[in-house]
């Protein structure tokens, strides 16, 4: 696999520098359908996470007095990759051309004409593990202990699912660079396929799943048939909100399932807990799981 995609297709990633002005990691992240880097930086790094309180020091039905802090202000040493999908037709917006890193037909149900995924999905795969070798070789001009992480929103959890189950990091000498991923609100394509792959296995090892597994969606995604990839063996965060209303919960679980089947660390905060109100279709009030989806997942756990 060329894994220098050069296509003019793809805009510029938009790149956040550390609030520090020191370089010490660097986390990607991938929006969701029909916006962008920009728009996704704008809306995640700003967002008000409440602070930690001790018990009966603030009114908990008050949001304005539940101290709050950001991302960029608790990761301050971080730089902030976040890339944008390519314009196309999708589907789902009646043909519209939105930026999307695949096409989606219906957001009832993911795994209608999963058939027209393919051409985005093998195309942006492409198109990112470039992305990530290119961060990952600066990191290590900077020097030891640098760490990457990668993360992704609805689709960009889907596009980062596919990213370590397809083992093509692996293949790229890439996995041994990645600190974590983040998967929040999103699913695993093809995961129907993946798991029935699974019953040709060689071997109950989660080695030799990963491997099967890998071998499966490399080749429904036309990415070569490379059976000796294994999946890359980092831990997983995943989060969904039990009232999303576009990514259903139940396909969320079904990620996660399918990601410890395959033997992976996966570890998982989802369910009501998650509110009505905050980053798009994955929801959170101010009241619930404190700091659950800022340097919680982004950075304490893995950089």
């Amino acid at each position: 696999m060329d894994v220098e995609d050069k296509s003019p297709e793809y805009p510029a990633p938009h790149v956040v520098p550390p609030l520090s002005g020191t370089h010490k990691h660097t986390i990607i992240l991938l929006h969701g359908t029909s916006t962008s880097g920009p728009e996704f930086a704008q809306t995640l790094l700003s967002f008000p996470f409440p602070l930690p309180a001790p018990a009966g020091t603030v009114d908990e039905d008050d949001h304005r007095s539940i101290p709050t802090t950001t991302i960029q202000r608790e990761c301050p040493d971080i730089k902030f990759v976040l890339p944008t999908g390519r314009p196309r037709p999708t589907s789902v917006f009646g043909g519209r051309t939105t930026n999307a890193w695949f096409d989606i037909y219906t957001f009832s149900d993911r795994t209608i004409d999963e058939s027209s995924q393919i051409p985005g999905i093998r195309d942006s795969t492409r198109y990112l593990v470039g992305l990530v070798a290119r961060e990952a070789r600066e990191l290590e001009d900077l020097g030891p202990g640098g760490k990457l992480v990668i993360g992704g929103f609805s689709q960009g959890a889907a596009m980062s699912a596919v990213l370590s189950v397809s083992g093509i990091l692996e293949r790229e000498g890439l996995s041994g660079k990645i600190a974590g991923l983040a998967l929040l609100s999103g699913w695993l394509p093809f995961r129907r396929q993946i798991i029935s792959s699974l019953s040709s296995s060689a071997s109950p090892s989660s080695s030799s799943r990963q491997r099967t597994a890998a071998k499966a969606l490399t080749r429904i995604l036309g990415l070569g048939d490379q059976e000796s990839s294994d999946v890359m063996d980092t831990p997983i965060f995943l989060a969904h909100g039990g009232g999303d209303v576009k990514v259903k919960f139940q396909w969320g679980q079904e990620m996660r399932d399918g990601l410890a089947e395959l033997g992976l660390d996966v570890r998982a905060e989802e369910g009501e807990g998650w509110g009505e109100e905050g980053l798009g279709h994955c929801k959170r009030n101010h009241g619930s799981k404190p700091q659950a989806i800022s340097c919680h997942f982004l950075a304490v756990e893995y950089v």
